[in-house]
């Protein structure tokens, strides 16, 4: 399979840490970020294709949350992902990170063609 779960964690939370690192929260950055880390780990996961020679074709889909994070008690978030899919060759990965101001969660499903 062309989807590593470990691999792709790993990549993810390097990206994160790249193109957001210890930043502050700005909302004028959000788009560029989300451009940015949509864009960057789209590349990866065809790197990640690239080199497995089982010629298992996926197709990915990738989904980017950001968030600040306040001192609100009342704030809070819930988010839930399904798919129906073949357990054997399908999959998802989902990372949590965060600094002392933001927090990001993705999730990336890959699912054979």
């Amino acid at each position: 399979m062309s989807f590593i779960v470990d691999e792709i964690k790993l990549i993810i939370k390097q990206i994160l840490h790249e193109k957001i690192g210890e930043k502050v929260f700005l909302y004028d950055h959000l788009h560029q970020w989300n451009i940015d880390i949509l864009t960057e780990i789209l590349y990866q996961l065809k790197q990640i294709q690239n080199k497995h020679t089982n010629n298992q074709q996926m197709k990915y889909v990738v989904t980017v949350l950001i968030g600040e994070k306040t001192n609100e008690r009342n704030f809070g978030l819930h988010t839930s992902l399904s798919c129906l899919w073949d357990g054997r060759t399908d999959a998802c990965v989902t990372v949590k990170w965060e600094n002392k101001n933001i927090f990001s969660i993705i999730s990336v499903f890959g699912l054979t063609i």
